[in-house]
């Protein structure tokens, strides 16, 4: 291959920046790193027949090397002429390669050599050379360091989702309605096929659980790995949920020879009625999947667990070895020999048998840890990534990051989304992907963007956005009638596509946003100009015609409605000027201002120097002092007088609390510390009060509550829970990961960085508002379009960098005034903004 078409070759192919080192197995050291291909190793696509990989010019055994191609994960030693690895054009691949060590820092060079189908004796080289790094996901804790491993933590699938403690057990007390009870298990929406359930091991005579004897817990990407002592006796967990397949999987390595009980209970129920418990289960032994298969005659769902060691006995409620038996929520106990690494897999089927026994003999023999770390390492490094000089930033972000893709579905009924939340949520709620969505397009994650975006417009109907995506079993059909789900959407796809400059998306989708802002317009009932909804809460939720705060009565004209509506048509005026019809554009931003006027008069409470919450049905307006006032002021409809008084206002004790907003001041009679929207701390708000803070350059509030949100995720081990107690920090009544507070933490992140997009005319704006306490803040892997930025801000020189390190044509950047033409290759610097 010519010099000249081979220096192409490889710059069309290998994703500079994407050679990482990476730990498998959470021991702190590294074992291999990874790369990506945005196109095939091979010039003309095809079927490759072999492949060998070079690093520094030394060959890799083939046994070492993985490479994912969509959700196929292939090792080097498997590919021949009758299992060829099939690239089509423009096909992207993930490489893992396992050298028991990372690479050193410094740069590498890394050779593929690829031989095709029918030229077999030729061979076609692909080579680069690039500096490594070591980005990890990770986060440890310690029992000499008073971790407490009862608490919760969810790892995912994709297609299911396994409820765990941190000690690695799928069995953890859960609180609801003032009640403790067990949840923990494995969840293939809409079932919980089994659980709780917990492993132990039996040694010099007794029987001890390994929750009882933890001392490390490690959350990477996709896995918990546990570490246990009893007597002397070494035990390693690693739990994890294979990508794609509905099973949950634990290697367990012991030092010496000891006997594995597992005690659970077959407990199939619909996700939606955690409380109760299965009149009748029907339970077989299976050879198998070495274990127990467990059957609801009711629900038609199947679960099973099975081991790989040597089963030596089994109980049933404490029956022995019953070859079958049919009993309510049956207990169970198995005990297996293990004087070698064995493996515990639980699978299931909400509705086939042969699948959930196919299922778990596959996770027996198949599975590795490696291929799901693969597989969520693939996410974490293809989308931004961001570096401060304060590592809680920095590893809160991380793992907010992998807590989101850990809500990501892909169901046969549901379509593709983002879970609302865990456990309670595992459905598509359109509000909530209103705000979850941002986040991904802030971390230039298009991929599930458009796969949700093209999901929820699908089911629109007479111009609205579902309020929930739901399906048979789930505790939530699907529904119509939110009063703001459908607002957010023209403003996604605005967002979407200037990030993306997926144009073609546009064009097929913008009668749908002309649908969705004539829904809009029909909602003003009374002619006042506001957007009317719903004023009752009553019946089973979710209650239609209602906003985001459903347990109270907010009709007829919430604040935060008016202001979505604004961003709504302010949107939707822009997509409608890049389609070329002006005459709606023009409209629908005309009709953006005079609702904004309309909120600053009619909402402004001069008494608390606040806005109202809303105008009841009467015209009389609300005087509650609620963190809904944010959204307009986070999105800059409010003039700057106006707006720090309610800033000020927001801040005081009563609403800001050392672990984030209340939803109702603590001085308002109706104000419950444990009430859901009267007077619950919420990550959602806090996030707005963040942003709302920023956007009017107070900075250091805004960054006080960006520190408040960080140190919750790393607190709760990369989660972040639906809401908190008013009057003390504790998760109530909530789901243990809730999508739209994760997204809340990484939106206001990306505040700091005030970032502006425009793939279509291949332009950026940044704002920068860098608080005093960090001195450098690094964004890389930022999308637009079909390039590849690096942004630095470093205070220490009172520079911003901007290196387009791959792109087809030049970008263009604005900062503070300032404008410069960077070329694909080229850097560029800017002074910080004062």
């Amino acid at each position: 291959m010519s010099s000249e078409i081979g220096r192409i070759f490889t710059k069309m192919a290998y994703i500079r920046g994407s050679l990482i080192n990476i730990d498998l197995d959470g021991d702190g050291a590294y074992d291999g790193f990874s790369f990506r291909l945005r196109n095939p190793p091979v010039p003309l696509a095809g079927r490759v027949v072999r492949m060998i990989l070079l690093v520094d010019g030394e060959r890799v055994d083939e046994r070492r090397v993985f490479v994912k191609i969509r959700d196929e994960i292939r090792n080097l030693a498997e590919i021949s002429s009758s299992s060829p690895l099939t690239y089509l054009p423009g096909t992207r691949s993930v490489f893992m390669v396992l050298l028991g060590r990372g690479l050193e820092e410094g740069r590498h060079r890394i050779q593929i050599r690829s031989w095709l189908e029918g030229f077999e004796d030729i061979w076609i080289p692909l080579e680069f050379e690039d500096e490594v790094e070591s980005e990890e996901v990770k986060l440890e804790l310690r029992r000499d360091e008073g971790a407490d491993f009862s608490r919760p933590i969810i790892i995912s699938s994709n297609c299911a989702y396994a409820v765990l403690s941190r000690a690695g057990d799928p069995s953890v007390e859960w609180c609801w309605m003032g009640v403790s009870y067990d949840i923990g298990g494995l969840y293939v929406p809409p079932a919980k096929i089994l659980g709780p359930m917990r492993v132990g091991v039996e040694a010099g005579g007794r029987a001890v659980m390994l929750s009882e004897c933890v001392k490390r817990m490690v959350h990477g990407p996709g896995y918990i790995l546990t570490e246990h002592d009893l007597d002397g006796l070494r035990i390693t967990r690693r739990t994890y949920s294979p990508p794609g397949r509905p099973a949950l999987i634990q290697d367990i390595e012991l030092d010496g020879k000891a006997t594995l009980i597992v005690r659970g209970v077959g407990n199939l129920i619909p996700y939606g009625l955690l409380g109760l418990t299965p009149s009748s289960v029907k339970v077989f032994y299976d050879k198998r999947v070495n274990g127990l298969v467990f059957w609801s005659r009711d629900l038609g769902y199947y679960g099973a667990i099975g081991c790989s060691g040597k089963l030596i006995s089994y109980t049933l409620d404490g029956y022995s070895d019953v070859a079958e038996i049919t009993l309510p929520a049956p207990r169970f106990e198995l005990a297996y020999s293990a004087d070698k690494p064995v493996r515990v897999v639980v699978s299931g089927s909400p509705c086939d048998l042969e699948d959930a026994l196919s299922q778990a003999a596959a996770g027996l023999k198949k599975s590795d840890l490696s291929h799901t770390i693969l597989h969520y390492v693939t996410y974490l490094n293809k989308t931004t990534a961001l570096e401060t000089d304060d590592p809680e930033l920095n590893s809160a972000f991380k793992l907010g990051k992998l807590s989101l893709f850990y809500l990501i579905l892909r169901h046969p009924e549901l379509g593709s989304g983002i879970m609302a939340g865990l456990p309670r949520f595992p459905t598509f709620w359109g509000r909530d992907l209103g705000w979850t969505l941002q986040a991904m397009i802030n971390i230039s994650e298009w991929d599930i963007v458009r796969e949700s975006l093209e999901n929820v417009l699908n089911r629109m109907r007479d111009g609205e956005i579902p309020m929930i995506i739901g399906g048979r079993g789930f505790l939530h059909s699907t529904s119509y009638g939110s009063a703001d789900a459908t607002l957010y959407y023209p403003w996604l796809i605005r967002e979407y596509v200037m990030g993306s400059g997926d144009r073609q998306f546009l064009e097929k989708w913008y009668p749908k946003v002309v649908e969705m802002v004539e829904w809009g317009f029909g909602r003003d009932s009374d002619g006042d100009g506001l957007l009317d909804h719903g004023p009752s809460t009553t019946g089973f939720l979710p209650v239609p015609d209602t906003t985001w705060m459903d347990h109270i009565d907010r009709g007829k004209s919430a604040i935060e409605v008016q202001a979505l509506w604004v961003k709504a048509l302010e949107s939707a005026s822009d997509l409608a000027e890049l389609v070329g019809d002006g005459e709606r554009s023009k409209s629908w931003r005309e009709k953006a201002s005079e609702l904004k006027s309309i909120i600053v008069k009619r909402y402004w409470n001069p008494v608390e120097e606040y806005f109202y919450d809303t105008i009841r049905p009467s015209g009389e307006p609300d005087p509650s002092v609620r963190p809904n006032a944010l959204v307009p002021i986070m999105l800059g409809y409010v003039d700057r007088e106006r707006a720090l008084k309610a800033l000020s206002r927001a801040s005081k004790p009563d609403m800001t609390t050392p672990w984030g907003v209340r939803t109702l001041s603590s001085l308002d009679p109706k104000y419950d510390p444990k009430a859901y929207h009267d007077g619950c701390v919420w990550p959602l708000v806090t996030g707005w009060a963040a942003a709302a803070n920023l956007r009017y350059g107070r900075i250091e509030e805004a960054f006080n509550l960006i520190k408040i949100m960080a140190g919750q995720i790393l607190n709760e081990a990369g989660m972040y829970a639906e809401l908190y107690r008013g009057d003390r920090e504790e998760s109530f009544n909530a789901c243990i990961l809730q999508a739209w507070s994760i997204a809340s933490y990484i939106n206001s992140l990306f505040g700091l960085l005030g970032m502006e997009r425009n793939a279509l005319e291949r332009s950026l704006k940044i704002s920068p508002s860098i608080p005093g306490e960090l001195t450098n803040m690094t964004l890389k892997r930022i999308r637009l379009g079909d390039s590849n930025l690096t942004i630095t801000i470093n205070r220490l020189i009172e520079k911003i960098s901007i290196h387009h390190l791959k792109g087809l044509s030049p970008i263009k950047v604005m900062v503070a005034g300032e404008e410069e033409a960077i070329e694909p290759g080229e850097t560029a610097s800017f002074p910080i903004p004062t």
